[in-house]
């Protein structure tokens, strides 16, 4: 999308989103679009009412919306070792990038991003200041939280055969006849085939690229050796978002 198209899209999209998040204002930085204001909710759970206000920052990719927003907490009210990414920005960790960007898709504009993905982050933290628990499943932080996601969709327990399934995905060169890292003895197509098949048309492969490093990183930190056909790219990789 052009920058014009895009420009155009972000204004009718944020007229929505101004609608109940008063503060908000769309701003042009650089080359970039940012929004940047008070967010403001009032969030019921479970009979529990948490009314809170964050002062928070969006940044919006060239390629929105195909991409995810990311957001940061401004304010300085969420520590910085709660839920973050591992970017420039320390911008907050919303789940896994698959698990985010699978969650946009249902709808792809900033209403729903904000309503239904940021407030739900914050009024977690708030939830948790308040009850010293998180009022819903937790993941837990970086390459851990990844491997437990996939971990379960996956049906694998072990942290190298998930780099293995990130290492094709983030490769994007799909490969019939290549062993299935869960180690089933099978082809890839015989076994995991379809499930590989199906994410790769969630996401893009610079986000599981970021997914396989911060596990490869969480195996080398453990001292697992990881097999060298998952170490390669086919492809050159420049640097990411």
């Amino acid at each position: 999308m052009n920058k014009e198209r895009l420009k155009e899209l972000l204004q009718v999209q944020f007229s929505e989103l101004h609608t109940k998040f008063t503060t908000l204002s769309l701003n042009k930085q650089v080359n970039r679009f940012i929004i940047e204001g008070l967010v403001c909710f009032e969030v019921e759970h479970e009979g529990i009412v948490i009314r809170d206000e964050y002062s928070i920052r969006i940044h919006i990719p060239q390629d929105y919306p195909d991409s995810f927003p990311l957001v940061e907490e401004i304010g300085g009210k969420i520590p910085i070792d709660f839920h973050r990414n591992k970017d420039d920005n320390n911008t907050l960790c919303l789940g896994t990038p698959y698990a985010v960007q699978k969650k946009f898709k249902e709808c792809r504009t900033l209403f729903f991003y904000v309503d239904q993905q940021v407030v739900p982050f914050l009024f977690s933290y708030s939830y948790y200041c308040k009850y010293h628990e998180m009022p819903f499943d937790e993941l837990s932080h970086g390459g851990s939280g990844i491997v437990e996601y996939y971990s379960e969709l996956f049906s694998v327990d072990d942290p190298v055969k998930i780099v293995g399934f990130l290492h094709i995905l983030a490769d994007n060169v799909y490969l019939d006849h290549r062993s299935c890292p869960c180690g089933s003895d099978l082809r890839l197509c015989e076994c995991h085939g379809n499930q590989v098949m199906n994410l790769r048309n969630t996401q893009s492969e610079k986000y599981f690229l970021y997914e396989y490093s911060q596990v490869k990183e969480m195996i080398e930190s453990l001292g697992l050796p990881i097999p060298k056909d998952y170490c390669g790219f086919t492809k050159k990789w420049g640097k990411r978002r």
